[in-house]
This record gives structure tokens, sequence and C-alpha cells, in this order.
């Protein structure tokens, strides 16, 4: 559970980006951080698992679209 919350923060999300996100109510992802959490655990890590590649893949778009045109600079 503190990986969640490590992962999280490393990448900038908030609370409530990951409850919107995985579709959790913002109290189980509150939950799952603390280990705290009575609901079923493999549905709930798997809604946050797609929640982190949707935020994911959402700043690799943000970070391809902006590069200029003109190919100053390379991909790595």
């Amino acid at each position: 559970a503190g990986r969640i919350y490590s992962l999280r923060t490393k990448l900038g999300m908030t609370l409530e980006d990951l409850s919107r996100l995985s579709g959790l109510e913002l109290e189980s992802v509150e939950s799952i951080e603390e280990s705290d959490y009575e609901g079923p655990w493999e549905e709930a890590i798997q809604a946050l698992d797609k929640a982190f590649e949707s935020w994911i893949a959402a700043r690799r778009t943000d970070f391809v679209t902006a590069i200029p045109s003109d190919g100053a600079v390379s991909r790595i």
C-alpha cells in the first residue's frame, strides 16, 4: 500500500486524480494507501493500475505534442 502512495506522489497525482481515474471512492483510495481497505483488493489494485497507466499515457502524449514541428528536439 505504501507503494501506491509513493507512485501517486512521484507522478504528481492527487488522491482526487487517482479516485477519478480508477473509479474508486476517495475514501477507498485513502484506505488502500493506509493498508486499511476492507473491500476486494484484487479489483481495487486492477482499477488503480489502469488509472496509473492512463495518467502516464496522458503525460506521454503531452510530452510528444510539445516537441516542435520543425523537429528541433529529437525524441530519446
